[in-house]
């Protein structure tokens, strides 16, 4: 997926409008429109910007983006479920057990 489709998937997951999301930002509506649409590519540190605005990992515009196992999407809200586990402080291996846990319960 290209960096202008993830803008526009994690504006829409956070319900931010194009505007909202450029004040975050100190970029125009205009300018977040052609960043979506991959008329213009952001330069690196409005790129960060973005995705501190989006609360995601800068990572995720660079093809890292995580993914919940095919049998639990649409059943949790992968955004809020990451800001839980920064919220919390665990650890890597914490986080593992908890998707492996609601891997099996959804298995059911």
């Amino acid at each position: 997926m290209d960096i202008g489709k993830l803008i526009r998937k994690y504006r829409k997951n956070r319900k931010l409008t194009m505007k909202q999301l450029g004040d975050k930002i100190n970029k125009s509506e205009a300018a977040v429109s052609q960043y979506e649409t991959s008329k213009r590519e952001p330069d690196l540190n409005t790129l960060k910007d973005i995705a501190d605005a989006l609360q995601v990992p800068f990572s995720t515009f660079f093809g890292e983006e995580q993914h919940l196992p095919e049998e639990l999407e649409g059943r949790v809200d992968w955004i809020a479920f990451g800001e839980e586990m920064e919220e919390r402080n665990l650890t890597p291996e914490e986080i593992k057990e908890i998707l492996d846990f609601m891997e099996k319960r959804f298995k059911k």
